[in-house]
């Protein structure tokens, strides 16, 4: 029953971990404004095992196992609180920028192919 009770254990720490300081950050006031740091935060987790008795004579029960687990961080913005209202600032990520600038080219390239086809 080992597996079982370091899946329990395990699960117990993690909930115990998971904080809402995970996804808003500590704020920071500074010029009359307060900024509040917002991520977006993820994890998983995956176990397995078996019993196996390997023969009947050594009639020894062997117990077997792994897992693995893995988890991300993402910034999304800040949230900037201050005399004339609250704002939210949205982070634009390097995945972002390469998307839309892939966009950008295709949808050109596709402009200048007609223009090319019409001629």
């Amino acid at each position: 029953m080992a597996l079982s009770k370091l899946a329990s254990t395990l699960s117990t720490k993690i909930s115990e971990a998971l904080h809402i300081k995970l996804v808003f950050g500590n704020p920071v006031t500074a010029s009359g404004k307060t900024i509040i740091p917002v991520a977006k935060i993820g994890f998983g987790f995956g176990s397995g095992g078996s019993f196996v008795t390997p023969s009947s004579e050594e009639n020894k029960q062997v117990e077997n196992g792994g897992g693995g687990g893995g988890g991300s961080a993402e910034p999304l913005g800040v949230f900037e609180i201050s005399d004339s209202g609250t704002r939210f600032i949205p982070v634009i990520t390097t995945r972002q920028i390469i998307f839309i600038s892939l966009f950008v080219l295709i949808t050109l390239r596709r402009v200048f192919r007609r223009k090319k086809r019409k001629k």
